[in-house]
């Protein structure tokens, strides 16, 4: 998963900033 996100990541790096910050938060949460 974390190769994917990278490999995806020069494209919509922003994008799976803000989900993985997201991401992050939900688990915060729980």
């Amino acid at each position: 998963m974390q190769r994917l996100l990278s490999n995806m990541g020069h494209t919509d790096g922003l994008f799976f900033k803000l989900l993985h910050y997201a991401f992050s938060m939900n688990q915060i949460a729980i």
